[in-house]
């Protein structure tokens, strides 16, 4: 069977003889597969931060990151097809600007969901021809006896890709969402517990009109209705129970920032 594969590589121009070539198409092709992990799971490391910038319920996020798989899926064999019918090099470009496209246009969701739930489904097609595409090109470019060195070193990339996703991600989050940004949480709110009972019932008698809500406000949303009308008969009583909650937030943040500072 050995035999016959690799005279089957000799007639498409697979030769056994070792070529720089070969091995510069094999890094690329490892190269593609660290972007294609790393703009895959990019998104995940920051969805609590998408989540809280652009208000959003965990069904919403869990929307946002299931539709992904789905046309990544139903776009495998298709766009495997189209490497076959028009070439793999080109379609592996095509694939590549696609999807890093579709990844800084991410960014500009921030008025729809809508339009963030089409991104990532368009995300999900223009990944899914990465893989097929890349068996193709090894397959024309390394033989038979060295494939499986070869498809061992581009599944490797994609690890490479995943860890790099965080250590990026988190460092760019440390750069651009340092903990004192915008987190919807006044100094008042901790240090004044009166002020918070008088947010959750009223209206902000300290901010102006269109300012950010409270971290109060916020974890009063949070809550069921059952639990909202507890708090909200009960203000007064309950302050000191708020502000241990928010203090314990706050701690989780600067605790989640320090471990992020150390991985770096």
């Amino acid at each position: 069977m050995a035999t016959t594969e690799q005279r089957l590589d000799e007639s498409r121009g697979a030769s056994t003889r070792p070529t720089n070539i070969r091995h510069w198409v094999v890094a690329a092709t490892a190269l593609t597969s660290v972007l294609l992990y790393l703009d895959r799971f990019c998104v995940s490391f920051a969805e609590i931060y998408i989540k809280e910038d652009l208000g959003l319920s965990d069904g919403q996020i869990g929307w946002m990151l299931s539709a992904f798989f789905w046309t990544y899926a139903l776009a495998q064999v298709p766009s495997g097809w189209f490497s076959d019918r028009f070439g793999s090099r080109p379609m592996l470009t095509l694939y590549v600007l696609l999807w890093s496209l579709f990844t800084a246009l991410t960014g500009l969701a921030a008025f729809s969901f809508v339009v963030l739930i089409l991104l990532r489904l368009g995300f999900g097609v223009a990944q899914a021809g990465a893989y097929p595409t890349s068996a193709a090109i090894l397959s024309k470019w390394v033989p038979f006896t060295n494939r499986g060195l070869a498809s061992s070193i581009v599944a490797v990339g994609g690890r490479v890709g995943g860890v790099l996703a965080f250590l990026l991600t988190g460092t760019l989050i440390l750069w651009f969402v340092p903990v004192s940004a915008d987190s919807r949480l006044q100094p008042g709110d901790v240090m004044d517990p009166a002020r918070l009972s008088y947010q959750l019932v009223e209206a902000d008698p300290i901010e102006p009109a269109g300012a950010a809500e409270s971290l109060g406000a916020e974890l009063l949303k949070s809550m069921s209705s059952e639990e909202q009308a507890v708090i909200l008969r009960n203000a007064d009583r309950h302050a000191a129970d708020l502000q241990a909650a928010m203090e314990a937030e706050i701690a989780r943040r600067e605790r989640a920032a320090r471990s992020t500072r150390r991985l770096l």
